[in-house]
């Protein structure tokens, strides 16, 4: 195996990998994910909808119930763009930037220590949450995972 020195950091107790923060925190959404996220206008027409879903998508893995958000862009998608963008979907954007606002921070699970799973189902999608409580009032994120059901 080759190692690209110019590539490579070692003795750092923080940098980022695959576009995300990692730390002894846990893992963290990039803030230039969010703030590319935070600055894009409402889409004009199809393409743009379809890059800001991409752009949304990446960040998935912070958001609970990340898929029932993205259905009204779906649908809009469905419908070819800027006629297809509604107050729902204005609505559900600004509820994702909301949660970006203050994204969680996925931990590590940690050996012995009892995992948890909250479960949503809806009629398009299921979606959960693995979390850890290392204390009775502290619930930290492992892993948000969310998918639509094929019909």
């Amino acid at each position: 195996m080759k190692l690209n020195p110019s590539k490579c950091a070692f003795g750092v107790s923080a940098g980022k990998f695959l576009g995300f923060m990692v730390s002894q925190r846990g893992i963290e959404v990039s803030p230039d994910q969010v703030k590319a996220v935070m600055e894009t206008p409402p889409p004009r027409n199809k393409k743009e909808l379809q890059r800001l879903t991409g752009k949304l998508v990446a960040l998935g893995r912070f958001i609970a119930r990340f898929t029932d958000e993205l259905r009204p862009f779906f649908l809009a998608i469905r419908k070819a763009g800027t006629q297809g963008w509604t107050d729902n979907c204005q609505n559900a954007l600004e509820r994702i930037k909301h949660c970006l606002m203050h994204p969680p921070i996925l931990s590590s699970p940690i050996p012995k220590e009892k995992l948890y799973m909250y479960l949503a189902v809806s009629e398009w999608a299921i979606s959960a949450v693995l979390f850890r409580c290392p204390s009775p009032k502290e619930q930290k994120p492992v892993y948000y995972v969310s998918r639509h059901w094929q019909m």
